[in-house]
């Protein structure tokens, strides 16, 4: 959320993006989960129709992503990221040279996809 605040990048975009790079681990930490409580139940082998194995996953899954959704809603107000007024930070963020090679080892790499 620094970097792109020190990038001038609004609010609304900010938020929910800091949001998502938060949920997808915590939801394939859930995948696998409910995966190991499967396999503890042996119901992931005995399933032959696709669709009831979708159905013992999705659900599970489903319900955790609502709970997970109002605890990152939850811990984003406490932090306060809907206030008003400029955030202050622990560390100084700056581009480096290594962020600099980075971007240029990318570009580099995106060219040469595009070009071969």
């Amino acid at each position: 959320m620094t970097a792109m605040d020190r990038m001038h990048v609004p609010y609304f975009i900010t938020i929910p993006f800091s949001v998502m790079f938060r949920y997808f681990p915590t939801l394939s930490e859930e995948y696998r989960s409910v995966h190991d409580a499967m396999k503890m139940r042996e119901i992931g082998q005995s399933v032959k129709n696709p669709f009831t194995y979708i159905e013992y996953v999705l659900v599970p899954i489903m319900m955790s992503t609502v709970r997970i959704a109002d605890e990152l809603s939850a811990a984003s107000l406490t932090k306060g990221l809907c206030a008003g007024g400029r955030r202050t930070h622990i560390c100084q963020i700056s581009i480096r040279l290594y962020d600099w090679v980075l971007m240029l080892g990318t570009l580099a790499m995106i060219v040469l996809f595009f070009v071969f």
